[in-house]
């Protein structure tokens, strides 16, 4: 830098701004400003010069502890079961020196570690991280830190399905200096770092119906309704499907079911001889579609009877061989024709009472 004469008798005073680097900080090099009278320009010529005044400004190398931050995301923007979830992991040094630190990462309850677990997305340093070291937790190296470029890397986590478990607890803690294993226990983290997600729920229910709720002969015709609804938090993603034990042209309408949405699919069932017999037709269905990621989502079952309306009936037509007689002790031979008239099977063995015959038999 060059400047123009300062007055003896009115000095002016001159500032020089020099930002420190992350190579001096490194290096524990410190800033100094030296003034040469007469003026020189360069490197060579100002060695040969003679600094009238040194101002040595050594600046303080500021070790300060790294700081943490972290933010969750999941797959299809809603955390769900068999769903990634991606910790996004900030770890930067407001001080003037760079460092190398630990960053543990906790498998939370519900959780595993994905295939990869971490990702290196650049920045100051360099990230290592192992699953190994201690179960349950991610080790990471990270660094060195510094102050212009934040270090950050992701955690890629699958979650589980484990019976009560509605949200997971995201966490990161720093240390200084770095640390391994049963070290890091009795060291205190210099930043921690927490997000708390909440694990979606996609639920479907169903209620099936029946017209008519009675039959009473055969091929008559049972229409089933079932009324499918999304209990859940999260869009159910179609085909939306019946599964029923009895029927077999279930049918529903294309599309995905939003939370709290409702779809009406239907199918039908002819009736046969045999369910007029039972008494009745008794069928189970359930309701399924798909989940964000993936995941085959089932309601419970719905259970509905439609009971027949039994009209037993027999009629009988008695014929005699010989129709006329003239003599004792001949014998004549009665035939009863029995036809079931009703919309039921009746039930063998079939009997005669005949008040004249005593000896009545049928097949």
């Amino acid at each position: 830098c060059s400047f123009d004469e300062t007055a003896a008798s009115n000095p002016t005073p001159i500032t020089i701004d020099y930002e420190l680097t992350v190579v001096d900080a490194d290096l524990g090099e410190g800033a100094s400003a030296d003034i040469y009278y007469p003026a020189c320009a360069t490197p060579a010529t100002c060695s040969d010069a003679t600094s009238v005044v040194t101002r040595d400004a050594a600046a303080s190398l500021a070790l300060e502890a790294p700081s943490i931050a972290l933010a969750t995301t999941c797959e299809s923007g809603t955390c769900l079961p068999n769903g990634d979830l991606t910790y996004g992991v900030t770890v930067s040094n407001a001080g003037n020196q760079s460092t190398n630190t630990t960053v543990l990462v906790p498998i939370p309850a519900g959780a595993t570690c994905a295939d990869p677990c971490f990702t290196d997305t650049g920045g100051g340093g360099s990230v290592s991280c192992d699953d190994t070291v201690t179960p349950g937790r991610l080790e990471c190296s990270v660094g060195p830190v510094n102050k212009f470029f934040p270090t950050t890397f992701d955690v890629h986590l699958t979650i589980d399905d484990p019976p009560g478990v509605t949200e997971i607890t995201a966490m990161a803690d720093v240390y200084l200096p770095t640390c391994s294993g049963a070290e890091c226990d009795g060291q205190t983290p210099v930043d921690t770092a927490s997000d708390t997600v909440t694990i979606g729920t996609a639920e479907l229910t169903i209620e099936k119906s029946a017209l008519p709720t009675t039959y009473s002969a055969v091929d008559e015709v049972i229409a089933y309704s079932y009324l499918v609804t999304n209990t859940g938090d999260v869009t159910i993603t179609g085909p939306i499907t019946i599964d029923d034990d009895t029927t077999a042209d279930e049918a529903c309408p294309a599309g995905d079911l939003a939370p709290a949405a409702t779809t009406t699919c239907t199918s039908s069932y002819t009736i046969t001889q045999a369910d007029l017999d039972s008494g009745s037709v008794t069928n189970v269905a359930s309701a399924s579609g798909t989940d964000g990621v993936g995941n085959t989502i089932t309601s419970a079952t719905d259970t509905v009877t439609v009971t027949a309306v039994p009209a037993p009936e027999l009629a009988v037509v008695m014929s005699a061989n010989p129709t006329v007689f003239e003599l004792a002790d001949v014998v004549v031979a009665y035939s009863f024709e029995v036809t079931d008239t009703g919309n039921v099977t009746i039930t063998g063995p079939l009997t005669g009472d005949d008040d004249l015959s005593r000896n009545e038999a049928g097949p």
